[in-house]
C-alpha cells in the first residue's frame, strides 16, 4: 500500500470523528470564553498580522530543535563528550516551549476544518502532541542521569514528529489547508459587462462571473465594489455574506474584506481578497481585474483607524505631456 493510500486510511475509525468533533468543540468554547478578547488572539495565532500563516513559520522551530537533538545525541554517543548532552537538552527546552505554541497556532487554524481535512489535522495533532510527551520524558530522564534512555526515547519522538509533519504536508499541499484559495484566478485585463446596472441592489451581494472568474458586487450608495467571491481562506461565498461598515464578512468563518480594495480586516484568513476595478458603461456594471496587493501587505487591525486616498484610474494625460 501506498504512502498516499494510508494517508487516506488514517480517518476512518469511528473514533477519529469523535475525537475530532469532541476537540473542535472544547476549542471553540476555549477562545469564545475570552469575550472581547477572542478575535484579536485568534488572528494572532492565525498569523492575520504577518500575511502568511503562522503555524508553518513555527514548525520549523520545532523541527529544527529536535533535529539538532538528534545530532547531538549522535556525536554524544560517538564522542563520548558529556558536553553534548548539554546542548540537547537545550534543543528540546527549546523544542517543547516552541512545540507549544506550533499546536496553538495549528489547533486554531484546524477550529474551521471539517470532513475529511478535520479528520486528517486531528490525528497530525495527536501525533504532534505524542512527539511532545516523548521529547518532555527525555528531557526529564536526561536531568535525572539517565542519558542513554533519554536518547531512545527522544529517537522515539522524532519518529513520531516526522509522521506528524508528513500528514501535515498532505494537509497544506494535498488538501490545500491555509492556501490562498483565490491564487487560482485569472482576473480579466479588458472590461468585462457583468450586469444590468438596475439589477443590483443597496447594499445586497450579488454573484456574477467575468470571464469564469466568480466576482460579487455590492452598491454603496453612488459606489459599486467588486471582488473575487471565493473567500481566500477556505473557498467560502463571499456573495452569502454580510455587508457592514465598508466590508463583507465571509458566512463560513466570519474573515472580513474591505469592500473598496479587498484589504483584510480580520481573519481566519491571513490574505487579502482580490478586488476588481468597476464603471457603468450603457446601464451594464463592467468590472476588470486591480492591481493585486503586496503578498504580505501591512497589517491593521479591525479597529484602527484608517484612511483611504483613492484616485482616478486612468486619469487623461495633457496634451504634450507624453514622451516624445
Amino acid at each position: 500500500m501506498s504512502v498516499r493510500a494510508l494517508v487516506s486510511e488514517v480517518d476512518r475509525p469511528d473514533w477519529v470523528e469523535q475525537g475530532a468533533e469532541a476537540l473542535q468543540d472544547g476549542v471553540r468554547q476555549a477562545y469564545d470564553a475570552l469575550g472581547p478578547a477572542r478575535q484579536p488572539t485568534m488572528d494572532f495565532w492565525h498569523g492575520t498580522w504577518t500575511g502568511h500563516p503562522l503555524h508553518p513559520l513555527l514548525t520549523d522551530v520545532t523541527i529544527g530543535m529536535w533535529m539538532a537533538t538528534a545530532v547531538f545525541d549522535a556525536l554524544g554517543t560517538a564522542t563520548g563528550d558529556r558536553g553534548l548532552d548539554t546542548c540537547a537538552r537545550a534543543t528540546i527546552a527549546v523544542g517543547l516551549a516552541s512545540g507549544v505554541a506550533t499546536a496553538t497556532a495549528g489547533i486554531t487554524d484546524w477550529m474551521h476544518l471539517q470532513d475529511h481535512p478535520r479528520r486528517v489535522g486531528f490525528v497530525h495533532a495527536l501525533l504532534n502532541i505524542s512527539s511532545l510527551a516523548f521529547y518532555g520524558a527525555s528531557l526529564m530522564m536526561r536531568r535525572r542521569g539517565r542519558r542513554a534512555a533519554g536518547r531512545n526515547v527522544a529517537m522515539a519522538g522524532l519518529a513520531v514528529a516526522s509522521t506528524a509533519a508528513y500528514l501535515g504536508s498532505e494537509m497544506t499541499y494535498g488538501l490545500r489547508v491555509g492556501a490562498d484559495h483565490t491564487a487560482g484566478y485569472a482576473l480579466p485585463e479588458d472590461w468585462v459587462a457583468v450586469l444590468a446596472e438596475g439589477e443590483l441592489q443597496e447594499g445586497t451581494p450579488q454573484r456574477v462571473v467575468a470571464n469564469d472568474v466568480p466576482v460579487v458586487l455590492v452598491r454603496q450608495g453612488h459606489e459599486i465594489h467588486a471582488l473575487v467571491a471565493t473567500c481566500s481562506h477556505l473557498g467560502g461565498p463571499l456573495d452569502e455574506g454580510r455587508v457592514h461598515d465598508g466590508s463583507i464578512m465571509c458566512p463560513w468563518h466570519g474573515s472580513r474584506y474591505a469592500l473598496h480594495d479587498g484589504r483584510l480586516e480580520h481573519g481566519p484568513s491571513v490574505y487579502w481578497q482580490p478586488a476588481l476595478e468597476t464603471r457603468v458603461r450603457a446601464g451594464q456594471i463592467e468590472v476588470r481585474g486591480a492591481p493585486r496587493p503586496p503578498s504580505r501587505p501591512e497589517w491593521e487591525p479591525e479597529h484602527a483607524v484608517r484612511e483611504y486616498v483613492l484616485e482616478p484610474v486612468g486619469a487623461p494625460v495633457p496634451d504634450g505631456g507624453g514622451e516624445p
